[in-house]
């Protein structure tokens, strides 16, 4: 068995590979492909393990990603898709080619394990504590219940609290599809925050905001006279009861984030919308979309009940773990808190489109 990194000349291999393995995990698609998995488009992050007979048995996808570290930049390792072909797991392949990864690369995240992969990323990573993804939600109106499964709508309703905005009429809120040329003043602003985060420039966005494939995103830019002091990227999703909007990612002043979400949920809901959600990594602003009407979904209140998978509607529940690895996080002096750190969805592989959507 030999491992390696994915060349041009191995596609099909690939592809065919992908076909018979995935379906249900990507979509099979070399444009969808090529842009989360080749960096620069030349290098692929795809590790592959072939036998003798030169079939590959074993694949390991991965995103890269430039990041601020301790105000120092870097570059990290999301995980994404590890898998081999029953036969050969016992040899071990898919956690040498993540040991591998831990080993050579200074920052490595893993999200949403599943019991096959929550055992290695428990030995190959750490656990912040008080730290894993959360979804906070508001629900707009009672229409939203439809989309949970029926035996929980009445114990929902009791949970929905519906609450009345203040518009502030001081600030100037515009849709546009372009992302703001003075971004870069307001993400200097927003990072400060955080000792580790995707550098999310105006570059950056670009590239993943607007030149991603099969994906369309909405932007929603907040103005001071006329000064940018709050950008939020959402992606309208469509059901057959009606539209969600999902933030997908927002930077923003710090004393003006209330007003930033508080003016978020009023356009959302003036496009009908059936709940407005948001996922993360990171504690810090939590007091902020709690304060906004947003609620942290869980099995307590049922809100989880409200489906995250919605092209098709589907009720599986992402587990939300997160570790930390690589040879920077092992070898650091002062340990990160939940505070510290800052991921959205729109980060990693949270917020991929599926065959429903193209």
């Amino acid at each position: 068995m030999h491992i390696a990194f994915l060349q041009n000349s191995e596609w099909d291999l690939f592809n065919y590979f992908v076909k018979k393995n995935l379906k249900k995990n990507i979509v099979i698609n070399k444009k969808f492909t090529k842009y989360w998995f080749c960096e620069d488009n030349k290098n692929w992050q795809i590790q592959i393990c072939k036998n003798k007979f030169n079939k590959i048995k074993a694949v390991n996808m991965f995103i890269k990603e430039k990041v601020i570290f301790n105000k120092k930049k870097h570059y990290i390792i999301w995980t994404s898709i590890a898998y081999s072909e029953k036969k050969f797991r016992t040899k071990g392949i898919v956690g040498l080619m993540l040991l591998n990864l831990h080993r050579k690369n200074p920052i490595i995240v893993s999200t949403c394990a599943n019991t096959n992969s929550l055992p290695l990323n428990n030995q190959l990573g750490i656990k912040i504590p008080n730290l894993q993804m959360k979804r906070f939600i508001y629900i707009h109106n009672f229409e939203c219940l439809k989309l949970a499964k029926k035996n929980f709508r009445s114990t929902l309703m009791k949970n929905i609290k519906f609450r009345n905005f203040n518009n502030n009429q001081n600030l100037e809120i515009s849709w546009t599809n372009k992302i703001p040329l003075e971004i870069d003043i307001l993400w200097k602003k927003f990072s400060k925050y955080f000792k580790l985060c995707i550098e999310k420039n105006h570059r950056y966005l670009k590239k993943r905001y607007i030149a991603c494939p099969f994906q369309k995103y909405n932007f929603l830019t907040i103005r001071n006279n006329n000064r940018l002091i709050g950008f939020v990227i959402i992606k309208f999703q469509k059901t057959k009861f009606g539209n969600c909007a999902r933030i997908v990612d927002f930077i923003s002043e710090k004393k003006h984030l209330n007003n930033i979400l508080n003016l978020t949920l009023i356009n959302c809901e003036k496009k009908k919308c059936l709940f407005t959600d948001f996922i993360h990594v990171g504690n810090l602003f939590n007091q902020y979309f709690k304060k906004s009407g947003f609620v942290i979904t869980n099995n307590k209140n049922n809100l989880d009940q409200i489906p995250n998978l919605l092209s098709p509607i589907d009720y599986r529940r992402w587990s939300n773990t997160f570790h930390l690895g690589g040879y920077l996080i092992k070898n650091q002096k002062h340990k990160l808190n939940s505070n510290d750190i800052w991921f959205t969805k729109g980060d990693g592989d949270r917020d991929w489109p599926t065959y429903y959507d193209i």
